[in-house]
C-alpha cells in the first residue's frame, strides 16, 4: 500500500506515496504528519533489511563511491 524511496547518493531527498490514495505518485506526502507513524515503520523496516544484506555502507561512503564512478563515466 506504501512507498518510501530514499534517494541516497548526492541527493538524500526522501519520497513517500500511498498508492491506494495516489497509485500514479503524483504527490510526495514525506512531510505529511498524517503518515509520520508510517514512514517511521518503513524505516525500522529499511535499517532491518539493511542489517540482512549486511548492507552498512554509510551515506558518505555511498556519495563517495557514487562520486568516483560517476567522474570515470564523464571523462
Amino acid at each position: 500500500r506504501y512507498k518510501l524511496i530514499h534517494f541516497y547518493y548526492n541527493i538524500d531527498q526522501w519520497e513517500f506515496y500511498d498508492m491506494q490514495a495516489d497509485p500514479n505518485e503524483l504527490a510526495n506526502q514525506y512531510d505529511n504528519p498524517r503518515y509520520a507513524g508510517i514512514i517511521k515503520e518503513l524505516k525500522k523496516e529499511i535499517v532491518k533489511l539493511q542489517k540482512e544484506y549486511n548492507d552498512a555502507m554509510s551515506l558518505e561512503e555511498r556519495r563517495k563511491l557514487t562520486d568516483k564512478y560517476m567522474l570515470k563515466y564523464e571523462e
